[in-house]
């Protein structure tokens, strides 16, 4: 919708003035206002803030009653048409605001039509009605649109009611038919479960017979197989007890196996204490003059790993027996670089496999292969494993010393 207003007053800014109260509407708007921008609660809640309302009418006169009452009390100025303003201005307050923006008649006159389109009528209605810049020609302009609208809308109802009686009457017929089939399909149930409860009676007949005749079968089929399960059992007990018979062998192959070796153990045992005694109780071990069969020949033996609170026992001991004793700590305090020189110094080396580590262990075989030098691992860090040691390898040594000593 454009509105023709003469040029100069389109370019003119007019300075805003305070909005429109009701009752400085034109009067023929006021039903318009009232029917379009409130609804039939707030106006039957007005109606008992002002003491009108009655509870002897029907709805539809009621209301009636009130719409008239209130567009006669809007041109007035009365604490009812005070009343209708506040609830417009309350309720549509956000429009108000908005639309109190504009500044020229023309963009008020857009932003009717983009609302009107839209299907925003109440609200800006009221505001472009009470706003302070709405002459006579917009306002009669927006007034048409929302009387035209409410033709429309009547029209359109009464389509609305013809067709629903239309709607009605097949309904009617509809549900007639509806009760037509509930009732043949109520019977054609009742039908059904009769004949349900009949098939149940016949089946629960023939399960009875049914049980009989297995309990018949199931009687002489275990009279037939009362010898074969005793069998059965017979067969199931050897099978069980062969192979208790083989879980026992298994474990008797287990403790012959742990009893070797432990009679193993305590063989060494026995000789490492045999040699610990003989060589104690030999009066002559300090003499190396008297005692031939320790005599070392003044070979130098490396013993890597051990206790460092023996290795002073066992130095001493070694003098004795004309021979000379050197450590190495396996890897602990002294390096693998010590090691190797020691090993390159001395003419026969021991370890014990329990007290030294597995890399010490390794490098003083790969050193002593490579050498063609003779090692004995110990089991043990004790004397009795070093003199067992000695005196097993005692050839060994004295032969090594004389190729040595020839060459």
């Amino acid at each position: 919708m454009k509105i023709d207003n003469n040029p100069s007053e389109k370019q003119t800014i007019i300075k805003w003035t305070k909005r429109k109260r009701l009752r400085e509407i034109a009067n023929a708007w006021h039903c318009s206002i009232i029917g379009t921008c409130l609804s039939l609660r707030e106006v039957r809640g007005l109606a008992k803030k002002t003491g009108i309302y009655s509870n002897k009418e029907n709805g539809k006169e009621k209301d009636a009653r009130f719409h008239g009452h209130f567009v006669r009390e809007a041109g007035k100025n009365s604490s009812a048409s005070r009343l209708l303003n506040k609830l417009l201005d309350k309720k549509f307050s956000t429009t108000i605001k908005r639309l109190q923006k504009i500044n020229s008649v023309d963009k008020l006159s857009e932003a009717w039509d983009d609302s009107f389109a839209s299907g925003d009528i109440p609200g800006p209605y009221w505001a472009i009605i009470s706003h302070p810049l709405t002459n006579e020609e917009l306002g009669l302009s927006v007034y048409s649109d929302v009387h035209m609208l409410s033709h429309l809308v009547g029209a359109s109802n009464r389509k609305d009611r013809i067709l629903l009686h239309r709607l009605e009457a097949e309904k009617e017929k509809f549900d007639s038919k509806l009760k037509t089939q509930k009732l043949s399909q109520i019977e054609s149930l009742k039908q059904r479960d009769k004949c349900i409860t009949e098939l149940r009676k016949q089946i629960l007949s023939l399960q009875k017979d049914l049980a009989g005749t297995k309990a018949v079968k199931l009687k002489a089929e275990n009279q037939q197989n009362f010898g074969s399960d005793k069998l059965g059992a017979s067969r199931h007990k050897i099978k069980q007890l062969s192979k208790e018979l083989v879980s026992t062998k298994i474990k008797l192959e287990n403790f012959k196996q742990q009893n070797e070796n432990l009679n193993l153990t305590l063989k060494s045992h026995k000789s490492e204490i045999r040699s610990l005694e003989d060589a104690l109780s030999d009066t002559r071990i300090m003499s190396v003059s008297r005692n031939k069969q320790f005599d070392l020949s003044g070979n130098r033996i490396l013993y890597v790993g051990g206790r460092q609170r023996l290795i002073g026992r066992l130095q001493t001991l070694v003098s004795n027996w004309n021979g000379v004793l050197d450590h190495h700590d396996g890897g602990i305090e002294q390096s693998m670089k010590e090691l190797n020189q020691a090993i390159n110094k001395a003419d026969v080396v021991v370890f014990p496999v329990d007290c030294v580590s597995h890399n010490a262990a390794n490098k003083v075989k790969d050193i002593c292969n490579g050498a063609m030098k003779p090692f004995t691992p110990l089991r043990s860090t004790g004397l009795g494993s070093l003199i067992l040691g000695l005196q097993t390898g005692l050839k060994q040594f004295a032969l090594s010393a004389q190729q040595n000593k020839q060459v």
